[in-house]
């Protein structure tokens, strides 16, 4: 799967009840094979994604495409990959750490 497909599909694995009142923002710029920014909002229950740059993104998240997409299907553990330094984040990182529970997707 091209990290371009992953950020449409996104939508389709948010857990309801996980992302029930939050209102943020991540912003991911990919390095590697599938390059590009993409950006993921997660509001009123609801998930969008785009590509591009957000306009006031709360974190921002440099990897390589094909390390996000271990870590997103869950093949790659992603709190340890960020204390490995396998990838790096700005902002408000406790955003990061919830994120894994906002989705559920195959691997």
């Amino acid at each position: 799967m091209k990290i371009q497909e992953l950020m449409r599909e996104m939508p389709n694995y948010a857990d309801s009840e996980a992302i029930a009142g939050v209102d943020k923002t991540i912003q991911f710029e990919f390095s590697g094979e599938d390059a590009g920014s993409y950006y993921l909002t997660v509001r009123d229950g609801a998930v969008t994604t785009g590509e591009g740059q957000a306009d006031d993104p709360n974190v921002t998240i440099n990897s390589d495409s094909e390390l996000w997409k271990r870590i997103a299907t869950g093949q790659e553990n992603g709190a340890v990959a960020f204390m490995m330094r396998k990838f790096t984040a700005n902002g408000e990182l406790p955003v990061l750490m919830a994120m894994q529970n906002w989705f559920k997707i195959p691997a």
